[in-house]
């Protein structure tokens, strides 16, 4: 898939929720062939290399930095529904709540199938699971000396 050029992303609702420091780094690390260190530091005083790379990935954990990368990057909304989950599952703490909300989201957009609910005086007949075959790679010509053995 193709990237989207700056000027798409800047013409995004996406982009326009960014904070003012935000869109300088979404700038430059489009502008600089995706060198997010680099960025950082264009875009935010660091003291040292070291606290930059503490703050690119606070950065790049941002739901809305996240938004504006699966535009650039041109994803489509599964993936960067499943990138919005991981950089939550990463930042840690998440709450009931959110974890509910993650998986209403998921079932409007329907990346998820709503589960069989059953009640108690109805019975729900599950899907019989066909036995899968597995070839073994053993010979037909293999088993039958060992029947001649006995």
């Amino acid at each position: 898939m193709s990237k989207k050029s700056l000027q798409e992303v800047r013409d995004t609702l996406a982009y326009a929720q960014l904070t003012k420091k935000q869109r300088a780094w979404v700038d430059d690390f489009i502008l600089n062939g995706n060198d997010k260190m680099r960025a950082t530091l264009a875009a935010y005083n660091c003291k040292d290399e070291r606290s930059a790379q503490v703050l690119t990935r606070n950065i790049i954990a941002s739901r809305r930095i996240l938004a504006c990368l699966s535009i650039y990057y041109n994803e489509d909304p599964e993936g960067e529904f499943s990138n919005l989950i991981l950089s939550a599952i990463r930042r840690g703490n998440l709450s009931q709540a959110e974890v509910s909300a993650f998986r209403l989201a998921a079932h409007i957009k329907g990346f998820i199938l709503p589960r069989v609910v059953r009640y108690r005086n109805d019975e729900i007949e599950e899907p019989k699971k066909e036995p899968r075959v597995v070839d073994l790679g053993v010979k037909k010509s293999t088993l039958d000396e060992f029947d001649d053995e006995e």
